[in-house]
């Protein structure tokens, strides 16, 4: 199963989530935007590790894992604000318009 983000706010309960629902088959978790709103991005990625050790559940985060002959890879996508050349128009106008930047830590 991949579970490709979005699931709920704090990674490590959407891992709690997934272990009392999906215990019978592999589980590619990616986190999306969401899972780091009102959190440090990389400490609820470090806490969502610590709750999927030793179980069906594998963390991606810019990683990869292979699970028999398939090899998943796993990242969050974030926006790219040198792609239209401008960068600081670009950021002025997610400021205004993304809760992403008022909600995610790093």
């Amino acid at each position: 199963m991949i579970m490709a983000g979005d699931l709920i706010p704090h990674m490590e309960r959407g891992v709690k989530w997934l272990r009392e629902r999906v215990s019978d088959r592999p589980v590619i978790y990616v986190a999306g935007n969401h899972e780091a709103y009102g959190v440090d991005l990389d400490r609820t990625v470090e806490k969502a590790r610590v709750a999927a050790a030793g179980t069906n559940i594998h963390i991606l985060h810019n990683e990869a894992v292979t699970i028999g002959s398939l090899t998943f890879l796993g990242a969050t996508g974030w926006t790219d604000f040198n792609l239209f050349g401008d960068p600081e128009r670009a950021m002025r106008v997610v400021d205004e318009a993304m809760n992403d930047y008022k909600k995610i830590r790093i």
